[in-house]
């Protein structure tokens, strides 16, 4: 199933455009877009591998889920993420708004499962937040900074759209759970 969000990205980026940024009608919140995926989990990026597909470079890593909020992957689970973009054999392609993920590093993912079996991001680094430690020394999730490549393009319904922000890691993923099980809003 493929979202109208997901469709606007795809066809910006099948244009060809000279865009600096993807465009995406954003969800209304973190939890709308977390509804709209397959699945939903914190996971440990392992090694990133560059790749030719038919008529690009996209990058797949590889992650272990370290606790699931939705969808069927378990944690200790391996899987495959596809991003646009990479650099094969001196040849570079930059997609604004395709994640980037650093090995060792701990990710909130919202997915969407690709018919031959990898994930991917269901709508770029748009959503994504990536676990760092406070000043307090406490985890938080915040955005990758590779959202910064998404232009949001108003709402068809004229709804406002809740940022994504920085948050506490335990109290967001405890909250989000509850949501994705229809026990809180």
């Amino acid at each position: 199933m493929v979202s109208l969000r997901g469709f606007a990205v795809a066809a910006i980026l099948a244009a060809g455009l000279a865009v600096r940024a993807a465009t995406i009608i954003p969800p209304r919140s973190l939890a709308e877009l977390a509804k709209e995926s397959h699945a939903v989990v914190l996971a440990r990026a392992g090694v990133s591998t560059p790749a030719r597909s038919s008529i690009s470079i996209i990058t797949r890593t590889d992650f272990t889920v370290e606790r699931t909020l939705a969808g069927g992957l378990a944690p200790g689970e391996s899987f495959s993420v596809e991003a646009l973009g990479g650099e094969v054999e001196g040849e570079m392609w930059v997609v604004p708004g395709s994640p980037r993920f650093a090995e060792g590093e701990s990710y909130l993912l919202c997915l969407q499962r690709k018919p031959h079996g990898d994930w991917r991001p269901l709508m770029m680094a748009y959503g994504l937040l990536h676990e760092t430690g406070g000043r307090d020394g406490s985890r938080l999730l915040v955005p990758l900074e590779e959202a910064a490549g998404t232009e949001a393009m108003p709402r068809l319904d004229g709804e406002a759209v809740e940022p994504v922000l920085a948050c506490r890691k335990d109290e967001l993923l405890d909250h989000l759970a509850l949501v994705l099980a229809g026990e809180a809003e």
